[in-house]
């Protein structure tokens, strides 16, 4: 704090504190790099990953579904109730599935979900 309260006092007032100035300031450079080091280091971290997280595929809404397993927890007259990521959904099959049976989710539409048999 000395150092930077002398360096704003004019120097030609003071000539025998300019030596002073000078070797205070030389020990101040570690500190300087260190910190300029460990601030380059932050930022050079914080960008990367910023640039990951941006490159992660997001998968929600309609995405999400398609692939997944569901079990088949009963049969209606227009066809199945499935269970999927906790949630019933209703769906329908090309092929007759049973109850308890573990499908996959093929297409979405709407709220409908089309099934097909896990092999």
């Amino acid at each position: 704090m000395q150092a930077l309260f002398t360096l704003l006092i004019p120097l030609s007032l003071f000539a025998s504190e300019k030596r002073f100035i000078l070797t205070e300031c030389k020990h101040l450079f570690p500190i300087l790099i260190a910190s300029t080091l460990i601030s380059l280091a932050f930022i050079i971290y914080s960008i990367y990953f910023l640039i990951k997280a941006r490159s992660i595929k997001t998968d929600t809404g309609m995405e999400e579904m398609i692939g997944l397993d569901a079990k088949v927890i009963e049969k209606t007259k227009d066809g199945y109730l499935v269970k999927c990521h906790s949630e019933t959904w209703e769906g329908i099959s090309d092929t007759p599935l049973e109850i308890n049976q573990v499908v996959k989710v093929d297409s979405l539409r709407g709220l409908l979900l089309h099934l097909k048999p896990k092999e």
